[in-house]
């Protein structure tokens, strides 16, 4: 059986749910939501497991190295990585007024934002404090799905007041993995058959995989291919 067919989907929802829950401690209450490999979240809270390294980031444990720090950024610049942000925040936007929505939430401007293309968001406070930052997917005419740290949600980043458009939190319906390195392209070919060198930066298509549909986002973090 493979990982996916056994996720239980209700519990993952949970898990989510009560990650902000400020009367729940991390050690005490909060079952660790998805990621990155709750594996090896368990493993580093044994005491003799040997891995010590963790850091709360966005109110989930996160291990700070797994084979090295020097090792893995050597990997990003020399080989590649695989690194696992299913932990970002993600919200989907649906309605007439997405763009009017995304307009009064963000500081960017979407007169040429396509289906199929990403783009960089920056939220600020109507002082001109930042919010934080993030990115759009335009998924549809009427549909756009922002990802990013705690602050992309309903509220904070994304403010529809006055919009015709329906505000939902998907971060448990959707897993993030991100190729990086000068190997990735390679990577994705091999497991999609397809090539995907030619994909224009910050630009996404649907592939399978194992038999599942998955989006490929051409983007980097790391200043090299992924």
């Amino acid at each position: 059986m493979k990982l996916y067919d056994a996720l239980d989907m209700n519990a993952l929802r949970e898990s989510w749910a009560q990650k902000d829950n400020p009367e729940l401690s991390v050690y005490g209450g909060k079952n660790l939501a998805f990621t990155p490999a709750v594996q090896g979240q368990n493993t580093g809270m044994d005491p003799n497991s040997g891995i010590q390294h963790f850091s709360a980031l966005h109110n989930v444990f996160v291990n700070h190295e797994y084979t090295g720090w020097m090792d893995e950024c050597k990997a990003i610049s020399e080989t590649g990585y695989i690194g696992d942000w299913s932990w970002l925040c993600k919200v989907r936007i649906t309605g007439p007024d997405v763009i009017k929505c995304m307009e009064q939430s963000t500081i960017n401007g979407y007169k040429s934002f396509p289906i199929g293309k990403g783009r960089h968001i920056v939220s600020v406070l109507p002082n001109g404090k930042m919010i934080g930052d993030g990115i759009a997917f335009r998924e549809a005419e009427d549909q756009i799905l922002c990802t990013g740290g705690t602050m992309v949600k309903e509220g904070l980043m994304i403010r529809p007041e006055g919009c015709d458009v329906k505000v939902e939190d998907v971060t448990a319906e959707i897993f993030n993995y991100h190729v990086q390195g000068p190997v990735s392209t390679a990577v994705i070919e091999k497991l999609t058959g397809e090539t995907v060198g030619d994909l224009p930066f910050i630009t996404f298509k649907e592939v399978t995989i194992a038999g599942k549909c998955v989006r490929l986002y051409r983007g980097g973090m790391s200043g090299e291919v992924g």
